[in-house]
């Protein structure tokens, strides 16, 4: 994949919430089907955990690399970022035979939706920095339950922005949740007087 497209052109005076990138249904396939597998073994993976780790790798690969992994669109949902068009893809999936959807009780009664990939993913879409960024994540999560996932996605300040079905903007991934210091602001002033162009009415 590597670089964006030159077709594909990034405004930095705008928000984006989608990246038209080719490909993008396919490497979300893919990409889902991946987190399945690296994570059969995890008996805390379910639907919230596979959320999480979907969004975590797109919106850090934007930031790491200057491009997400899928482009996928996400947005703001009580236990944290949802790929937005996830239930139809999955749906797809299932009726391709490609993956299958098992409920699971839990010890503490609730019934977990774990997704089971049917295949082995195909990887030649994704670059080796790519797959390493997605299995930090997966190793990050491993053992969270969905709580826990969910507080730890609450933390980012693209979930904080948006309201309940809205769409989280990638560029968000670049906010810091730390108040802002002295310093940050001394020096946010020092650049809105150098580049007066970016001011705002």
């Amino acid at each position: 994949m590597g670089a964006l497209p030159k077709s594909f052109q990034w405004d930095p005076s705008r928000l984006h919430f989608v990246f038209q990138l080719p490909g993008s249904d396919e490497r979300f396939r893919e990409l889902l089907l991946y987190v399945c597998e690296k994570c059969a073994t995890d008996p805390k993976f379910g639907a919230t955990k596979l959320n999480k780790i979907l969004y975590f790798s797109d919106f850090l690969a934007f930031a790491r690399f200057g491009e997400p992994i899928t482009g996928f669109e996400y947005q703001r949902e009580r236990n944290g970022p949802v790929p937005k068009r996830l239930l139809p893809v999955r749906a797809e999936m299932v009726k391709a035979g490609d993956l299958a959807v098992q409920p699971i009780k839990l010890a503490n009664g609730r019934v977990q939706q774990r997704s089971v990939n049917l295949r082995e993913p195909k990887l030649d879409s994704f670059t080796p920095k790519q797959i390493a960024l997605v299995d930090v994540i997966i190793e990050k999560f491993w053992g969270f339950n969905a709580d826990e996932v969910s507080d730890f996605s609450h933390q980012m300040v693209g979930w904080k922005i948006a309201d309940e079905g809205e769409s989280i903007p990638y560029e968000s991934v670049f906010i810091s949740a730390e108040p802002m210091t002295e310093a940050d602001i001394q020096r946010a002033k020092e650049l809105a007087k150098a580049h007066p162009e970016y001011e705002r009415a």
